[in-house]
Parts: C-alpha cells; structure tokens; sequence
C-alpha cells in the first residue's frame, strides 16, 4: 500500500511542531495519526518507510538541524505512531 503524501504531510507536521516545542500534544497527534493508519491498514512494516522519508524532508527543508540534538525530538512521534500499532494489537 503506498503512503498518502497528506499523511507524510502530517507526520512532517508533527516532527517539526514537536522538534520545535516538545509540546506533548503533538504527541497525541502523532498517536492519532498512527491509529488513523490502522483505520486505514496501512501495515506496520511501512511505519519505518513513513518515518524516513519524512525525516528527509525534514533535513532538507531544515539544514541547519544537527542530528546529535535532534534525535530525541524526531523519536517521540516515532514511538507514538508504533505504541498505536502495538495498542491495536492487543484489542
């Protein structure tokens, strides 16, 4: 299944409002958006996909980023998109 670009919209979105706040309700964005891609079937194997591409964009639209300081920001949302799948896995 190939990815909805207003999805990677989205994520993009919530990596950079986060990365720029560290406001936990993107967060919750980001974990609605992962139960939105389990609506949607998107497979958790695309999860990864999602993230890197997203990431890129990130990095090119943002050159100035350093990777060292931005890690912790850019993987919270990661682990909110992979908590919904894991979630939905014990219902």
């Amino acid at each position: 299944m190939t990815v909805d670009k207003s999805v990677l919209e989205r994520y993009l979105s919530v990596l950079k409002s986060y990365a720029a706040s560290l406001d936990e309700r993107h967060l919750v964005s980001s974990a609605e958006l992962g139960c939105e891609l389990i609506a949607a079937d998107v497979p958790a194997e695309e999860i990864p996909e999602i993230h890197k591409r997203t990431l890129a964009r990130l990095v090119e639209e943002t050159p100035d980023i350093r990777l060292k300081e931005a890690i912790p920001s850019i993987t919270a949302p990661l682990r909110e998109l992979l908590t919904a799948y894991g979630l939905a896995g014990l219902s």
